[in-house]
């Protein structure tokens, strides 16, 4: 069995980051170069106002640009990130035993 992969967190910061060349868009290349190519990427987002969690299960999802006031060119940045069914069901099986551990009341102590 390979080795696991690393765990990273990438805050987008300002969202004109997907259009210019900075200190921190070529760091993220020099992970994204240093990096084994992963079977799958989980990404996490907490942009929604809504209450609960859930998960996008498509093989397909669209672009989601929720911002607003940016030059036109962002508007254009489409991320056609490709879904996998067994990876899709497996984030699914995750998500649902990490809210129900959320859920379930305090582990109480038996001394």
């Amino acid at each position: 069995m390979p080795g696991r992969m690393p765990a990273y967190f990438f805050g987008h910061g300002n969202p004109m980051n997907a259009l210019e060349q900075n200190s921190y868009t070529r760091g993220w290349s020099k992970i994204g170069r240093e990096t084994v190519r992963p079977k799958a990427i989980l990404c996490v987002s907490a942009h929604w106002y809504v209450p609960g969690s859930a998960v996008t299960i498509s093989t397909s999802p669209r672009t989601i640009h929720d911002f607003g006031g940016f030059p036109q060119p962002l508007y254009e940045v489409n991320y056609p990130a490709p879904g996998d069914r067994e990876e899709l069901q497996a984030s699914g099986a995750l998500h649902r035993a990490i809210v129900a551990r959320a859920l379930a009341p305090p582990l109480t102590s038996c001394a």
